[in-house]
């Protein structure tokens, strides 16, 4: 769906690959879940940030006992939206595009961490 409106989508499969992506790719938007394996969102966020802060993020969880602490941990650590799974696409979009509005109206390049290509 995102690649339909123009923007270029990069997937990792876990939160290493994730934050090697976000380290070589330097996206403008990177939509992250919190919960992935080898390292968790939380883990891969605060590592970005330490060393590259200029990036949106969107953070997303769907853990249903978990959600609302993990993903306000995730705006302590930089994160600039956050959604509760399951969301639409609408919800998706006004995020990027609320994440992205500091970014002058420059094309957004965003990259999904932590989901599976082909997942949306």
């Amino acid at each position: 769906m995102l690649e339909m409106l123009g923007h270029r989508v990069v997937g990792a499969a876990g939160g290493r690959e994730g934050l090697r992506l976000w380290r070589e790719s330097r996206p403008e938007v990177v939509i992250l879940d919190i919960l992935m394996p080898e390292l968790d969102g939380l883990e891969v966020l605060g590592s970005a940030r330490r060393e590259w802060s200029c990036a949106r993020v969107i953070a997303m969880s769907g853990h249903k006992l978990l959600a609302d602490s993990v993903l306000r941990c995730a705006e302590l650590l930089g994160a600039d939206a956050s959604l509760i799974k399951p969301f639409d696409a609408k919800k998706l979009v006004d995020a990027i595009g609320l994440a992205g509005s500091a970014n002058d109206g420059a094309a957004q390049q965003p990259c999904t961490c932590g989901q599976e290509r082909g997942n949306s």
